[in-house]
């Protein structure tokens, strides 16, 4: 046999790459298809799903959740006709509500592109929110979603956008690849859906007028309030799209519903319902052009005429207070969430709840201030819920949130020893919180939670001899327990119907429950007083949440605070001293005050303008369900739950890709409507019949998510008198397991097979060849470490936390070498040669923080080795945007890397509260950067060969049509060494780099 032919062969990273850069590209705006990341969710196979079914919904539940499933049934039918017939919009199939309570979580979410809806059971908490009737609420709230935004829509409910994409490609020396490494990045939604988010939220929060399942409420006032008071509006402009704190965030869902209800109430409740319509226009691109038809002005216009009505009204409104303010001395005021003072025995020191620099209230931990030196301290991480001291000051108790059999995520109870600086879980599993320790240590009560509904439970401090000593069943709600000195009552602030809350009382048996303050005022915080002749509580009687003194006895109730914001959560000492949280200019703060003046109701009166607003008597009763809470008098019935399907969606693709071509495309998704099955998958052609396919399959039925992923490539290119037609595949399977909090770990197999076609003419004749150049198979594995603490500038200019991910794989693979002929059949057919190896590879990222809380240093270590002799085809490259900028991604190769990185970042222009046409310009920094690193073959880094650039990056964090947030970004390198790879020169030269993503590169 003789060898005959030398083929062309194009590296394997033309397909990797391109096609994970489509998956990349739409992944981050839809959520579908087994994105690897430690953010997925825990798989609950564990649970078993019923269905209830009404004319327009189909609930779906599992086990323990049948009470809350019959009233969202009720509640979905009985507001499908107000809301829908307000904007004259109706669902094309039923809307499917997926009810949820594995985890201690609070919330709702609207999928309007699906017609789902899924809503957890607990009912929310929120320090910047009233109490009302959770399931009537949240229910009618995402219901509007569905109905409002499915009204503003433009295409056909399966096009939710239409994607313009944009890949342009280093200009590559080597002849053997077929074209260069991506240095231009972009895509670009076009949404089918274009409404700012304060009025999504505005109009989801408003529902309808006469409605009753959502209210202007004290909290909503008090936010409202304090912005306006203090001049820290949200200008239109950052009212459109979300922010990086959670104050700011609630004020675009306050400043939203506040502007919608001054809309209604001017113009009329029609207006609403015609602004929405108005944006289903497909020429239509940004909110204003609707508001000026549906209204006769700009919502600039319109945002200036309520902001100068707010002032107005609430300065009038604040007259009589601002002349008697009473709040205390402030004890702690870093960060903008401190929450739960409470003395410990001796009254000397103060455990409480604080965000402390955060601007998140979601990030809690427990720090213990001491007055005596005036020094605070963390004392445990993470701590969701008030604290307790032991009867000696020795130990505190607490809850917080932990992951449990099946991944739930759960409140338990854990005592820290102050002296040890040790914490013990003491439950598990018992979803408890807010506990409270006896007088005399022999006990703790805790609130524990199931269906919606609270109870009370004691137990020992070593979390044995649990005791349920109430038994509500209906949804009712339970905060803050307390026992009395005597340690014979426990106090508590109840909720029941969600009627805001009142202060009730229990013996410690669990007997003769009662009211001790009810009203139709908002009353909460209860604290009893040392010596039981007090009860301290935060009552809004007057519109402004205060803190009152209730003597039992005389049952006189006294004032004790008088601000403009609101104050909360009182505990007193011995001494009669207070500290509580009161909310002002910068948040919730920690102060204390004597306990012994009393504030004249004169000096109280508030008025605000949108009382008129205020709460409406609920349209519905919650009466007829089938659970032992109320008489069986419905025709709900759940049945077994069966598979599901939602509709198809597709996302049209233009796309300008090698050779300057444009292609056309589309990526789908689908997936069952409890997210157990999910398919997602993109394709693209060009007029020369390049091919991008990828299909991605995921399975959640077990505990690991179970993948499958398909990508297929087809290119063509061509050399002097021959043309070549690559055809690239690779089939990737396996699972994805959670690792802990922060961390995922991806077990896989990769099958990968390169065929080629070449045609050429000889003497005149064209013929055509066919070969393989590559088979391959991986076996691998990869861990992912994320901790990013959120903070707000976490996007453009993080400062703290790492990133680290890990990839092992065992490769064997054949790779062309030639060609014989076979000397009996007289065929060609190729020579491989045979690569078994092993690959390591890892990139870490550490970030600190700057000279400021908007400058960032990141440092970054990247390196990788292939364990065995190999061709070059599966070498290591270290040039390109994702390695050493200054140099070209294929022009740094070897079987061994080491890439080193330091950028220091600065926001020089964070809140720029800027329009751009249909982009809302959000932050501005600037990166400066230095690089080092190289590959090669044997032995250890040679450090006076590496080669090294520096560079400086431009970051731009803005928003498309409101709700995409997009990451513009311009990188210029330089590489600093002059080098020689395969007879072609690098170095000393510039580099550019372009993107548009929805996420920066590092």
């Amino acid at each position: 046999m003789q060898r005959v032919i030398k083929a062309k062969k194009g590296l394997p990273f033309q397909l990797r790459l391109q096609s994970k850069i489509a998956v990349f590209c739409f992944l981050l705006v839809v959520t579908r298809g087994a994105l690897f990341s430690q953010d997925a969710a825990y798989n609950h196979p564990e649970l078993k799903w019923q269905t209830i079914e009404t004319e327009h919904f189909a609930v779906h539940f599992h086990q323990g959740e049948l009470r809350t499933a019959e009233q969202v049934a009720k509640i979905a039918e009985d507001v499908y006709k107000p809301i829908s017939s307000l904007y004259n919009y109706e669902p094309d199939t039923k809307v499917h509500f997926i009810i949820k309570d594995y985890d201690d979580n609070s919330n709702g979410a609207s999928y309007y592109y699906d017609n789902k809806i899924e809503i957890w059971a607990p009912p929310m908490d929120f320090h910047l929110r009233g109490t009302h009737n959770w399931l009537r609420d949240v229910v009618t709230h995402e219901f509007t979603h569905i109905i409002s935004l499915g009204a503003a829509r433009k295409f056909t409910r399966r096009i939710p956008a239409v994607y313009f994409q944009w890949i342009g490609y280093e200009k590559e020396k080597r002849k053997d690849v077929i074209h260069g490494y991506p240095n231009r990045i972009v895509s670009f939604p076009f949404s089918g859906t274009i409404v700012p988010m304060w009025f999504a939220e505005g109009m989801a929060q408003y529902q309808r007028m006469g409605l009753g399942n959502d209210w202007w409420d004290s909290f909503r006032d008090m936010v409202l309030r304090s912005a306006v008071l203090n001049r820290e509006m949200l200008s239109i402009s950052e009212m459109d799209v979300f922010g990086s704190s959670s104050i700011r965030n609630e004020r675009v869902y306050n400043q939203g519903l506040a502007l919608t209800i001054y809309i209604s109430k001017k113009y009329g409740e029609d207006k609403v319902a015609d602004l929405a319509r108005a944006m289903s226009s497909t020429a239509r691109l940004d909110f204003s052009s609707a508001v000026k038809k549906v209204l006769g002005k700009t919502d600039m216009q319109l945002y200036a005429e309520w902001k100068m009505w707010l002032e107005k009204e609430y300065l009038k409104g604040t007259e009589k207070i601002k002349s008697n303010i009473r709040q205390g001395n402030a004890l702690f005021t870093k960060g903008s969430g401190n929450f739960n003072p409470v003395f410990d025995p001796e009254g000397r020191r103060i455990a409480f709840l604080s965000n402390h620099g955060s601007g998140y209230f979601s990030r809690l931990d427990l720090i213990v201030y001491d007055m005596n030196t005036d020094k605070s301290k963390i004392v445990s991480h993470s701590v969701d819920m008030p604290a307790s001291w032991s009867p000696d000051g020795k130990k505190i108790v607490f809850g917080k949130r932990h992951r449990i059999k099946h991944g739930s995520l759960v409140y338990d109870l854990y005592i820290l020893n102050l002296s040890a600086k040790k914490e013990k879980l003491i439950t598990k599993g018992m979803r408890a919180r807010s506990p409270s320790w006896s007088p005399n240590g022999k006990k703790i009560v805790c609130v524990v939670e199931k269906d919606g509904t609270s109870n009370l439970m004691l137990l020992n401090p070593d979390g044995k001899d649990e005791e349920l000593i109430t038994d509500f069943s209906c949804g009712e709600k339970i905060y803050t327990p307390h026992f009395t000195a005597d340690g014979s009552t426990i106090v508590f602030t109840f909720s029941k119907n969600g009627k805001g809350r009142d202060v009730a009382s229990v013996s410690a048996d669990g007997k003769d429950f009662r009211y001790l303050i009810k009203t139709k005022s908002d009353e909460r915080d209860a604290f009893p007083g040392r010596k039981d002749k007090y009860v301290y509580f935060s009552s809004d009687s007057t519109g402004i949440f205060n803190i009152y003194r209730y003597e039992k006895n005389t049952k006189k109730i006294v004032r004790m605070t008088n601000v403009t914001g609101g104050a909360f959560m009182p505990s007193v000492n011995s001494e009669g001293k207070i500290v509580c949280s009161v909310f002002g200019k910068k948040g919730y703060k920690i102060r204390m005050l004597a306990g012994d003046a009393e504030v004249d109701d004169s000096s109280a009166v508030y008025n605000s303008p949108y009382w008129a607003a205020d709460k409406k008597p609920l349209l519905f009763s919650d009466r007829h369900t089938i659970s032992n809470c109320m008489p069986d008098t419905s025709s709900l019935k759940p049945g077994k739950y069966v598979m599901t399907y939602s509709k198809m969606l597709f996302f049209p693709r233009l796309v300008m890709d090698f050779p300057d071509e444009l292609k056309l495309g589309a990526y789908f998704t689908s997936s069952d409507i409890l997210d157990r099955f999910s398919l997602m998958g993109g394709a693209a052609v060009n007029r020369l019949a390049d091919i991008d396919l990828f299909g991605v399959f995921t399975y959640r039925k077990f505990i690991p998510t179970l993948f499958v992923e398909m990508y297929h490539q087809v290119r063509h290119t061509s050399e002097l008198t021959s043309d070549f037609r690559f055809n690239l595949t690779e089939i990737d399977l396996g699972a994805d397991w959670r690792a802990g909090e922060k961390s995922a770990f991806r077990s896989y197999y990769a099958y990968t097979r390169y065929n080629a076609r070449m045609t050429y003419t000889d003497r005149g004749i064209e013929s055509k060849f066919s070969y393989t150049y590559h088979i391959g198979s991986r076996l691998g594995v990869r861990i992912k470490h994320t901790d990013m603490p959120p903070s707000k500038f976490s996007f453009i200019a993080p400062n703290r936390g790492r990133k680290i991910d890990f990839t092992f794989e065992h490769a064997w693979n054949k790779f062309l070498n030639g060609f014989e002929i076979n000397s009996r059949y007289g065929t060609i057919v190729g020579t491989y040669d045979k690569y078994s190896f092993n690959r390591y590879m890892v990139d870490w990222h550490e970030y600190i923080r700057g000279i400021s809380r908007r400058h960032g240093v990141m440092i970054r270590l990247k390196a990788g080795i292939v364990d065995g002799p190999v061709d070059d085809f599966y070498n290591f490259f270290a040039g390109g945007l994702d390695g050493l900028k200054g140099y070209p991604f294929y022009s740094i190769e070897g079987r061994k890397m080491l890439q080193m990185a330091a950028a220091y970042r600065m926001v020089l222009w964070p809140d720029m509260k800027m329009r751009m046409g249909f982009l809302q310009l959000r932050n501005f920094a600037v990166s400066v950067y230095g690089e080092a690193g190289n590959a090669w073959n044997k032995g250890w880094p040679d450090f006076r060969l590496m080669k090294r650039d520096i560079g400086m990056q431009f970051r731009l964090d803005m928003n498309a049509f409101y709700s995409f947030p997009m990451r513009f970004f311009v990188d210029v390198a330089y590489g600093l060494d002059k080098f020689v790879n395969r007879k072609e020169h690098y170095g000393n030269e510039y580099r550019t780099y372009i993107g548009l993503l929805f996420d920066f590169p590092d």
